[in-house]
């Protein structure tokens, strides 16, 4: 009786067995574990904007220790494809930054079975047209909702008929300029409606010295805060700026809440972005193509600078 018992109790969990695979569903406890690949840019690892945070979000996403996470970083600019492929080799899943674009083109597709994700940027050819492929993510914030978080703490800040400025990369006739604007200036009028607005537009936001005198444009305009879009020039500014005003929001750089022209800054949550993404290439459920976070991901914020 004893031994018919065992029997069905082992025929029992055979069945469960195939019943899991014919679902499709993989136990990873019995799988090996996921490989996953980091490769900082030249400025290392421990660059705080963004690799840092990077590595940080990586650990706390691997605390059951599910992931065997590796790290890698370039000294040069030219390394970024050998390292992409080492990495590419050794890896399921490639994390890389917007620095490696024509890189990521190159080694994913070199590699289709390999999943690779660019960051805080649209993986693009040379015409700057999206590439879509299915082992392709790219993942950005949506930047008329920065804008609009930054024109509300604007409006909260600012008295009846102060002004306010932005620096926005692109042209008065670029859409996705206006789009921003129109975001921001939305923002500031849900609290107050006789801010005046001066807008100020940038085509190359690493052009420090075309941004540093659009800055000094808006401060001769009386701006007392201004809102900086893009990071790539905000060092040069408040190197620059003898003090305020002009106050500034900006995305969040190194240590600039310490700063005492900073009002605050427009923060990314990398780790419940990261979360999101992998599980899909985890479950074969990514199907590539541009993945855009926001509010309503709790992916951005405002953090009011702790010196305001």
């Amino acid at each position: 009786m004893l031994r018919k018992k065992f029997t069905i109790f082992i025929l029992f969990i055979l069945f469960t067995i195939l019943l899991s695979s014919c679902n499709g569903k993989i136990d990873l406890n019995n799988v090996k574990k996921l490989r996953i690949g980091f490769l900082a840019d030249s400025f290392g690892l421990n660059e705080p904007t963004f690799s840092k945070k990077i590595c940080e979000s990586l650990t706390e996403l691997n605390s059951s220790k599910k992931y065997r996470i590796i790290y890698k970083e370039s000294d040069l600019n030219k390394d970024y494809y050998t390292n992409i492929k080492e990495l590419s080799e050794n890896c399921d899943i490639v994390l890389l930054g917007y620095l490696m674009n024509d890189e990521i083109l190159m080694v994913s597709a070199e590699f289709p079975e390999k999943y690779f994700i660019l960051i805080d940027g649209i993986a693009s050819d040379d015409n700057n047209k999206p590439v879509y492929r299915d082992n392709l993510t790219s993942i950005i914030f949506n930047e008329n909702e920065k804008a609009y978080l930054a024109g509300k703490a604007i409006g909260e800040s600012l008295n009846k008929d102060e002004n306010a400025g932005i620096i926005c990369v692109g042209n008065k006739n670029d859409p996705n300029a206006r789009f921003i604007i129109d975001s921001f200036k939305k923002g500031i009028e849900e609290y107050n409606k006789s801010i005046e607005i001066k807008y100020k537009f940038i085509e190359n936001p690493n052009d420090s010295a075309v941004a540093l005198n659009l800055f000094n444009e808006l401060a001769a305009e009386k701006c007392k805060i201004v809102y900086l879009c893009n990071g790539g020039y905000i060092n040069s500014i408040i190197d620059n700026l003898k003090g305020p005003p002009p106050y500034i929001i900006c995305e969040e750089m190194s240590d600039l809440t310490d700063k005492k022209c900073v009002l605050g800054v427009i923060e990314k949550n990398y780790k419940i972005v990261l979360e999101k993404v992998l599980a899909e290439a985890e479950e074969n459920k990514s199907k590539g193509g541009v993945k855009i976070f926001g509010i309503i991901d709790k992916a951005i914020s405002f953090k009011l600078s702790e010196k305001k």
